[in-house]
């Protein structure tokens, strides 16, 4: 594993950071897979360095900058010589946070989910021999499942990583209850606002596009919340989605469902035989969509037809 600091911080700085970034994850190494960790980058400019390694890699650019979330920290993967090559991407910021008595606690756990990601990675790659899960769902002739299943992983990744590094969780921790409750209705308002805007520019694409970003920021924030509510408790209460589908009845036949899902994913971890797994999670996704009037489908040529209702 190699640490490589592009930040302009002293030699003796530089090295107490690899001394102790070494030991965190020598620390984590007897419950967690991470032989295909290669590379921890601190960067100069996480933005810039990231989406440079991105295409140095001939990966998908981007990062999670939407207004409601802006990422510190991203695992990128690659396969070299058939075997899953993993690289932590952390901003300066939560690498210097992690050696500062103040701010450790937050900050090694963020480090602790991104090394979660890892295990999560190395071992969907063991089971199905790809590194982006989206080259396994391409499979059928259909895009509807592609996107639909695509999008159920990103769920469960944030889960599994949320749940597995809530050990390191500070006792004061948000566990993103706040996140959750205030981005039901900005979804909600996000996603009206795109159909709105599409009556103007007509490109059904690019609403589907903003309505898939917009969803699946809810949907992570939610994966994130369960993970840390599963790893403490079994369920939630009735009565909380009650209360929640009374003012977002949008939310009916989702935030019910994915719980369950994720429990039940949980408990195979590790054996499963087929990517089918996801696939009571994608439709969900699927419903999720639906549900405030975005209605994809598949077309004989590969593409979609992207049926649009504004009765929600």
């Amino acid at each position: 594993m190699e640490i490589q600091i592009n930040y302009p911080w002293t030699d003796e700085e530089k090295a107490n950071i690899r001394e102790g970034i070494t030991k965190l994850v020598d620390s984590v190494r007897p419950v967690l897979q991470l032989d295909s960790l290669k590379l921890i980058l601190i960067p100069h400019d996480f933005g810039v360095e990231l989406i440079d390694f991105q295409k140095k890699n001939g990966m998908r650019t981007g990062y999670t900058d939407n207004g409601l979330g802006l990422a510190v920290a991203k695992v990128l993967t690659y396969v070299e010589n058939e075997a899953l090559v993993c690289n932590i991407i952390i901003h300066p910021g939560i690498a210097l946070s992690m050696f500062n008595e103040e701010t450790s606690s937050e900050a090694v756990h963020i480090f602790h989910h991104e090394l979660c990601h890892v295990h999560d990675e190395s071992l969907k790659f063991d089971l199905f021999h790809v590194a982006e899960m989206e080259e396994l769902f391409a499979g059928g002739n259909s895009t509807v499942r592609q996107v639909s299943y695509t999008h159920s992983n990103i769920i469960w990744s944030e889960y599994i990583a949320t749940r597995l590094s809530s050990t390191s969780k500070p006792s004061d921790h948000h566990m993103y209850v706040e996140s959750f409750l205030e981005a039901i209705p900005e979804t909600m308002n996000r996603c009206k606002k795109a159909k709105e805007d599409y009556q103007e520019h007509l490109d059904v694409g690019k609403l589907f596009r903003e309505v898939q970003g917009h969803i699946s920021y809810l949907l992570k924030t939610y994966a994130y919340f369960l993970g840390y509510f599963h790893s403490m408790y079994e369920s939630f209460s009735e009565e909380h989605y009650k209360e929640i589908l009374e003012f977002s009845p949008y939310l009916e036949g989702v935030i019910d469902a994915i719980p369950l899902e994720l429990q039940k994913l949980y408990t195979s971890y590790g054996s499963w035989d087929d990517h089918v797994v996801f696939q009571n999670l994608a439709n969900t996704v699927l419903i999720s969509w639906g549900n405030v009037g975005i209605h994809p489908s598949d077309v004989s040529d590969g593409g979609l037809y992207i049926g649009v209702t504004y009765n929600v």
